[in-house]
């Protein structure tokens, strides 16, 4: 009786031992190009959230501020044309000021809040309201 023999599509030596050191050498290379762009990737995303966050305190700031000068009196000494202020909270910078416009008993209030924070350099917050003398 003949034994049977695998049946081979290929000539030449078995090529079923394993990878070669060359096939192991670009797969690595291949993964490690993949994992550093991941990595970048996740430092930009880090960058950006940071930024955000930043960005979202200074614009509660402004708006807390704004919202303290809209509730004072129209006639408030701190309301007049030409008022100016300034505080800190933390590394934020809040300024405002009141200025009369064309229209007859309504000011325009303008708050900018700033950061000391290089990430949000030349980016400040700026919200505006109109208050009215409701007579």
């Amino acid at each position: 009786m003949k034994k049977a023999t695998p049946y081979r599509t290929e000539k030449g030596p078995d090529r079923t031992q394993g990878f070669t050191l060359i096939e192991v050498m670009i797969a690595i290379a291949v993964l490690t190009i993949g994992l550093l762009a991941i990595g970048s990737v996740q430092i930009s995303s880090i960058n950006g959230n940071t930024t955000g966050k930043m960005t979202s305190q200074a614009a509660t700031f402004a708006a807390d501020q704004l919202e303290r000068l809209l509730a004072l009196d129209f006639d408030d000494a701190n309301l007049e044309d030409g008022d100016t202020g300034q505080r800190q909270e933390g590394s934020y910078t809040i300024n405002w000021t009141v200025a009369d416009t064309a229209t007859a008993n309504t000011r325009i209030i303008t708050v900018t809040v700033t950061s000391g924070n290089p990430a949000l350099e030349g980016r400040p917050v700026v919200l505006r309201a109109l208050k009215t003398d409701s007579v």
